[in-house]
């Protein structure tokens, strides 16, 4: 007997399964969770670290690229990503799906635990925080080309897209990816180290301490706060060419008199991605 036989044979009865069915249904679908962004572990870890007294430029410079230098051997790691804001830096780790986070953070932890001591006196340390998706997604990835150098086009990603879309409603973090930096390479000639009795670590020196960025306080005036910021870091060729390295018999000896500085492009793609509160 087919179900549309019995159906005909006693039509009460399978009206009242109908219904049963329905009423059963009916009970339960109130218990059902629904949601509009369902609790799903993203592959995602996040490193922040507080910088008092420091600016994002600076926080940027000493902060973001030292932990992004050495957290970008992380096993299984897809992309990496950083924001500095005033006082903040914040980096992001997306890794594959299927990656045990419990185990990438013990990797974090090993890497952070060497790291620290790299970073300047006014970073705090490092802490690790799991992404949670209900709290942000991204909404929108924008890509900037253009006739124009790709240092040019980085420039306008980051001081007139970026603010133009945090200013937006609903809108908790813009990202900036690529773009292309200028690398200056140092090509030492032993010969010319030979020659001037010198070595890499007198150059190496001599480098870092002009090219530095500090926080020198702040001024208070008519209720403002004013961060004070010494900056001596290259910004030319020449600058890096003319550093001193010693002084031999009252001549000093240049950069430029020992090595050759090679100017290099580094050029990744342009990215703006915004996620939602």
């Amino acid at each position: 007997m087919t179900i549309s036989e019995l159906y005909v044979r006693r039509p009460v009865l399978i009206t009242m399964v109908y219904i049963l069915i329905a009423v059963i249904a009916a009970v339960f679908i109130s218990s059902i969770d629904i949601a509009l962004y369902p609790t799903v572990e993203s592959p995602v870890l996040s490193v922040s670290a507080t910088c008092s007294g420091a600016g994002p430029e600076e926080i940027e410079q000493q902060v973001a690229k030292v932990l992004e230098t050495r957290l970008g051997s992380l096993e299984n790691l897809t992309s990496i990503t950083s924001n500095s804001s005033e006082g903040r830096c914040q980096i992001a780790l997306q890794f594959e799906y299927g990656t045990d986070l419990d185990e990438a953070k013990n990797d974090i932890n090993s890497i952070l635990s060497m790291v620290t001591r790299q970073l300047p006196d006014w970073a705090g340390s490092p802490t690790i925080m799991s992404f949670n998706s209900i709290q942000g997604s991204t909404v929108m990835s924008l890509m900037l080309t253009g006739a124009r150098p790709a240092s040019e086009l980085k420039t306008i990603v980051d001081e007139t897209v970026t603010p133009l879309l945090e200013r937006i409603e609903g809108v908790a973090n813009v990202d900036t990816l690529g773009g292309s930096e200028l690398e200056y390479d140092i090509v030492v000639s032993q010969e010319r180290l030979a020659a001037y009795s010198l070595t890499l670590n007198q150059i190496s020196s001599a480098l870092s301490s002009h090219n530095i960025q500090s926080s020198s306080g702040e001024i208070l005036q008519d209720e403002l706060h004013y961060d004070l910021t010494i900056d001596g870091r290259y910004r030319t060729l020449e600058e890096i060419e003319n550093t001193v390295i010693t002084v031999k018999n009252g001549i000093p000896i240049l950069i430029s008199d020992v090595v050759d500085v090679v100017i290099t492009q580094r050029l990744n793609f342009l990215c703006v991605k915004s996620e939602q509160n």
